[in-house]
């Protein structure tokens, strides 16, 4: 049996990725403080906690690899939905200290001016075959 899987790669490679990567790890510090949630984004996987719970299960990876994608749009809806929906987000969370609304807050408020000159683009995903 063999097992593919992808997901987002979380070391920035480019300075354009910034973006996109500020964005997700808003939204999961904002979601970890959540009992419940229906985010597109809730847990941040790296690829240490990948390739540790693929050998935990069992799995022994064959091969990995990042793929870039410049032209996947995810980062701007990403970035947008961020912007959009996260300061009501965490200004109306009850579990989340203080300080951590803030730095929330002031990394929220940097968002829309990060990568201003280089444009955005999305983070690289990382890919993985094991059996």
């Amino acid at each position: 049996m063999k097992l593919c899987f992808a997901e987002w790669n979380t070391n920035v490679m480019f300075p354009e990725q910034l973006a996109h990567y500020k964005a997700i790890m808003i939204q999961a510090f904002c979601e970890s403080f959540k009992s419940n949630s229906t985010s597109n984004v809730r847990t941040i996987f790296t690829i240490n906690d990948i390739k540790k719970a693929m050998s935990d299960a069992g799995w022994k990876i064959e091969k990995d690899t990042e793929i870039y994608s410049p032209d996947l749009q995810d980062c701007f809806w990403e970035v947008s939905m961020t912007r959009n929906l996260y300061p009501k987000e965490i200004e109306n969370s009850a579990k989340m200290p203080v300080k951590m609304k803030e730095l929330l807050l002031s990394q929220l408020a940097e968002l829309p001016l990060t990568n201003k000159n280089a444009g955005i683009k999305p983070l690289s995903a990382y890919v993985v075959l094991a059996e």
